[in-house]
């Protein structure tokens, strides 16, 4: 479950991701004020019967599978996950399955519950995310001529430039930042990562994330305290 709203006095409309069916949205009859609805606090992992109505989906019997509950107590680790809620909300299709998108937020909310680094989870996240959805950022040199000294990014282009190709788009990216970037797209991200190294490698995900799916850019709102942040130092 993605996101719980109340919907009048008794009912709540749910914003949920399916192993099977995507994102959709599905009133949950009852559970305002009633002992489930403890069961309805994101993020959380149900099981539930699903029934299609004229003008809404309804959800019934609602049954807890996954609480993630040692992220109650970390307000980290929860600052992180309600970030992650919100981006593959924009992010995924409605009723529309991607691949892979269901385990990766499942993956993600478990490492966060496990205690792994909340900046670092995130950036896990959203290069799965691009990945599945297709738009990751070419990386394996510049996009413009494909030499393998690379100097910068735009999202614009779709990856990596050299320095030649490099200009009028995008900005420039460290040699951590390139291999940081690589290792990420590769399933084996850096367990040692400094803050400024994580603003970096969270601004290419930002930049590629609003360019090729036209996410807001409130969405990239900080979500937890950073050193020295500023405007594009964010994650």
């Amino acid at each position: 479950m993605l996101r719980r709203s109340p919907l009048g006095e008794r009912d709540d409309l749910l914003l949920l991701l399916g192993r099977e069916t995507g994102r959709f949205s599905a009133v949950s009859k009852g559970t305002r004020g009633s002992q489930r609805s403890g069961l309805l606090e994101p993020p959380v992992e149900l099981e539930a019967s699903f029934f299609e109505g004229a003008t809404l989906d309804s959800l019934r019997q609602p049954a807890l599978t996954r609480a993630f509950a040692a992220l109650r107590g970390r307000l980290d680790g929860l600052l992180a996950a309600g970030f992650l809620c919100r981006l593959f909300a924009a992010a995924l299709p409605e009723k529309a399955r991607v691949d892979g998108s269901y385990e990766l937020l499942g993956e993600a909310l478990t490492r966060l519950s496990e205690g792994v680094v909340p900046s670092e989870v995130a950036l896990f996240a959203q290069s799965g995310l691009l990945r599945e959805l297709g738009v990751a950022p070419a990386l394996d040199g510049c996009v413009g001529c494909g030499n393998s000294a690379v100097a910068g990014f735009s999202a614009v282009d779709g990856g990596l430039l050299c320095s030649k190709c490099y200009g009028g788009h995008g900005f420039a990216v460290s040699s951590a930042v390139v291999a940081t970037l690589r290792a990420f797209d590769s399933g084996h991200p850096s367990t040692e990562m400094t803050p400024t190294l994580v603003r970096e490698v969270g601004r290419v995900y930002k930049h590629q994330l609003k360019h090729h799916l036209d996410l807001p850019d409130r969405l990239f709102r900080p979500v937890l305290p950073q050193e020295g942040s500023g405007e594009d130092s964010r994650h």
